[in-house]
Order: structure tokens, then sequence, then C-alpha cells
């Protein structure tokens, strides 16, 4: 009796650990299997489209970074800074991915959004899926999540903003024009230029910073900096 109680409380624990399917379907951009599971939760046995991994990250959180939240976790777990974690996860994110898998996270966002998942659901370190679709620089999702009602200004545990990140985060490598058409869809939405982080940094003195240091950067900057004069 004594073992079949530690079993039973083994599995429980183990299965708490485990990721709910619809979490692995979004992280890993299967949105057919996705889609499938969405469509169940509008039967008699509605389903939780917000339900969270064990770092509190929902699907939409997931698909929204282009399966990068899991990507990022794994660098932090073998000792990488998360700073550079992040800058190399959205260095290659859109660049490195097929346009097809892509395309898939994109669709798996759309069906979220459409089944009723919360746009504004915070996840790990307070980051929302508007702030990962900037810190891999995706328009059309970030666009859908806008219109899904996602509080534009909404920041992290450490202040930071979606905009914030498509300055910090934009990079020569990506698709042409895309982390300047997510600050565009940001600033139209009314994102706060000058809002500072717990380490005093806005928007604007970012982009000011990185002109300074990266001049082989500077035209892709300079770009971004008329798009937030926009929001003046």
């Amino acid at each position: 009796m004594h073992r079949v109680i530690v079993r039973r409380r083994l599995l429980c624990s183990i299965t708490k650990l485990m990721p709910p399917p619809l979490i692995d379907f979004a992280a890993e951009g299967r949105h057919r299997e996705l889609e499938e599971w969405c469509q169940r939760s509008n039967t008699l046995q509605p389903l939780d489209l917000n339900i969270r991994d064990h770092l509190g990250n929902t699907a939409l959180i997931h698909a929204s970074s282009l399966g990068s939240v899991r990507s990022v976790n794994s660098a932090t777990s073998e000792g990488i800074p998360k700073h550079q974690a992040l800058r190399e996860q959205a260095t290659v994110a859109q660049d490195r991915l097929p346009a097809h898998l892509v395309e898939c996270f994109a669709e798996s966002v759309g069906s979220l959004i459409e089944h009723g998942a919360d746009a504004n659901a915070r996840g790990q370190d307070g980051a929302t899926a508007l702030a990962w679709a900037s810190i891999v620089g995706h328009p059309p999702i970030a666009h859908s999540l806008l219109e899904a009602g996602a509080d534009v200004d909404q920041a992290d545990d450490n202040g930071n903003t979606a905009l914030m990140n498509a300055v910090r985060w934009a990079h020569a490598d990506a698709p042409f024009g895309a982390y300047q058409a997510v600050a565009f869809f940001l600033v139209e939405n009314g994102a706060d230029t000058k809002c500072k982080n717990v380490h005093g940094e806005s928007a604007e003195s970012i982009l000011t910073s990185r002109l300074k240091d990266e001049e082989d950067e500077e035209m892709r900057l300079a770009e971004l900096a008329n798009i937030l004069q926009l929001g003046q």
C-alpha cells in the first residue's frame, strides 16, 4: 500500500513538470494539432487555452516567440547569460527557421486568439506575447496581438516594454524592415517612447546609445529613429 501511494505521488510530481499538449503544439509550431485542440475548447468539455507551463508561460507566449522561449531557457540553463541568449535568439529566430514553420507559428497565434486566449497574459519574468513578438521581430504576430487588445505599454518585471524590445534587438540579419514594422505598429497604437525601465532606459535612449556605438547599423537604426518621432 505504501509503495502504491509513493508511486502515485511520484507520478503526480512528474505530470506537473510535463508541459500540457497545447504548450508543446504552440512551442513547436504544430499548428494543425493546436487548432484541433483549440476547437475542442468549444465543445461540451471546455479546455483552458491560457494554461501555463512550469515557468508560467502560456501557449500564446510560446507561439508568439517563434519557439524562442524554450531556446532561451535551454541556453540559460547551460550557463549562458540571458542577455546573450536573447540576442542570439533574436538573430536566428526568423533568419534560420524554415519559412513554413514561421508561418505555422503565426497561424497558431491566430488560432489561439480566435478561440479566446488572453493576449495580455504575463509569463516568465512578466513578459507577454507582444513582448516576445517584438524580441523576435515578427510584424504580423505583433499586429494580430494588438488587434486582439494587447496592452501596447505593458512592461515586464524589469520595466521593458515591447517598443524597447523592438529597438534593442533590431539587427541586420532580420528580414528587411521587420523590426521597423513592429515598431511602427506599436507607435501607431500609442506606445510611449519616453517611459523608462528599472535601469532608467527608454526606447529613445536605447536607440540613441545604439546609434553612437553601432556605426555599421546606422541606416537601419535611423529608420527606427524616424518611427519613434511619430510617437512624439
